[in-house]
């Protein structure tokens, strides 16, 4: 089996403000502050890929494993039985803090996306091998998969926050807020 940790400080896609900004609609005449220091946003916060990345944190953090187990046994002469399972599991959170300069706000927004994804699979195989004379054989196979796959997903979305949910403590962001 195996297990995986990861975390992805990301930075926004083109349809968000990032590089494909930076390359289409951000054009280059356009400065990143203006001359009093403050940002440059008159052709829409999202055509400023600097102002994006200083006040949106993005993260995602991913856990896996994947572990399989599998055995054959003879129980009679001729007859080889396969058994074999194997399990996935995902736990994927991506957390989103827009700092007050984003949302123009007195806070900041938070927002969690987290999926949890369970797959596990059973196959199992019963072999016969018939010997009617020495040139003349047959096989008899007969098998059963079973499979199933869970999909969790959670979104939620806090206002007034002062920076990511990652980084929020005494605050049970599991749950939906009230």
């Amino acid at each position: 089996g195996s297990y995986s940790n990861g975390l992805n400080n990301r930075v926004d896609g083109g349809w968000g403000g990032g590089l494909g900004a930076a390359m289409s609609t951000a054009l280059p005449i356009y400065p990143i502050k203006n001359s009093d220091g403050t940002w440059f946003t008159a052709a829409g916060v999202s055509n400023n890929p600097v102002f994006m990345r200083e006040n949106k944190k993005q993260a995602t953090t991913q856990q896996r494993t994947l572990q399989g187990v599998s055995f054959d046994f003879t129980p009679v002469k001729d007859l080889t039985v396969h058994v074999q399972g194997n399990y996935d599991y995902l736990d994927n959170t991506d957390d989103v803090y827009e700092d007050t300069a984003l949302v123009k706000r007195p806070k900041g927004i938070a927002k969690r996306g987290a999926t949890y994804n369970s797959n596990y699979n059973v196959i199992t195989t019963a072999t016969y091998n018939q010997t009617i004379k020495k040139d003349h054989k047959f096989t008899y196979l007969i098998g059963n998969e079973f499979q199933r796959y869970q999909n969790v997903v959670k979104y939620l979305e806090y206002n007034n926050m002062t920076g990511p949910l990652s980084e929020v403590t005494g605050l049970d962001s599991n749950r939906t807020p009230s």
